[in-house]
């Protein structure tokens, strides 16, 4: 799975709805939220290893979502919709 399609994964867990694209900026909150920052109203921008443990939680979600895809029965919401 490229990069566009792990977008596409990230927005639709964010926002709950399939997005076009997203801001760098949206896309660093997202991971971030992901990797467990909290983002209160003082808090900064996440770190490196708030990201880099958001993207892995991202890559496993991704990877779970392609092989429930591959299944032969029905396939489910989450597929349609990353397919667009």
């Amino acid at each position: 799975m490229d990069a566009a399609e792990r977008g596409r994964y990230l927005a639709l867990w964010r926002y709950k709805q399939p997005r076009p694209e997203m801001t760098v900026y949206e896309f660093c909150m997202a991971i971030g939220k992901l990797g467990g920052h909290l983002n209160r109203k003082r808090d900064g921008l996440p770190g490196w290893i708030t990201r880099w443990r958001g993207w892995m939680k991202l890559n496993d979600r991704v990877e779970a979502a392609c092989r429930r895809c591959q299944r032969p029965k029905k396939e489910t919401k989450m597929c349609l919709k990353l397919r667009l």
